[in-house]
């Protein structure tokens, strides 16, 4: 095992990649897997869970830096919609962990930067139903919970082997649309999805 300096990058890269894979990951296990004494992950991150609370940060910079490539608050709603789907999906894998570690979802920074990208993703669907593509009669609130669970639906997908990622994404924009779209219309996936039909 080496003792010498390895950057955080590394760290956090391989625990993101371990924790993917076995939520409960434990910091030996963790550092097995990165080639590091325990010793030597110890002098990086004090705790499991200071390791834990560093990758959850490190993956939320990476949707954040994903969503900025993404037109907000510009342009057609649901080909942003789709754009923050193709950000999402291909970085399911980092916040698996998650779902076993609630404790940090209240940790105050990590709430405050979820609930940023929450605002963000939210403010796309009330553009949505301004513009009457997606279903006004539902509240903005299951809306959001209804594409958060899809994307993570997604995440499954691509982690069982079931999709590739670009299936993925279709198959979430898709499902969203034809159960969100105005009056029900069923969409059809690509630049036209969710437009009614004439």
């Amino acid at each position: 095992m080496r003792n010498i300096d390895v950057s955080a990058r590394e760290i956090l890269d391989t625990a993101s990649a371990v924790l993917a894979a076995n939520p409960r990951a434990t910091l030996e296990e963790i550092a097995r897997a990165a080639g590091l004494s325990r010793a030597t992950l110890h002098r990086a991150f004090s705790s499991r869970e200071a390791l834990l609370r560093a990758t959850a940060l490190d993956a939320l910079s990476s949707v954040e830096a994903g969503m900025r490539t993404a037109p907000l608050g510009r342009g057609d709603a649901l080909e942003v919609l789709r754009k923050v789907i193709e950000v999402l999906v291909p970085l399911g894998a980092k916040f698996h962990f998650l779902a076993a570690e609630d404790w940090l979802e209240r940790d105050e920074e990590v709430a405050a930067r979820i609930e940023g990208l929450q605002e963000a993703v939210g403010g796309e669907l009330d553009r949505g139903r301004e513009e009457g593509l997606l279903d006004g009669g539902l509240p903005v609130e299951w809306q959001l919970r209804a594409f958060v669970a899809l994307v993570y639906a997604g995440w499954e997908a691509v982690g069982a082997e079931d999709l590739v990622p670009r299936d993925a994404v279709r198959a979430v924009f898709s499902s969203f649309l034809n159960g969100q779209g105005a009056r029900g219309d069923r969409a059809v996936p690509g630049r036209s999805a969710g437009r009614r039909r004439r």
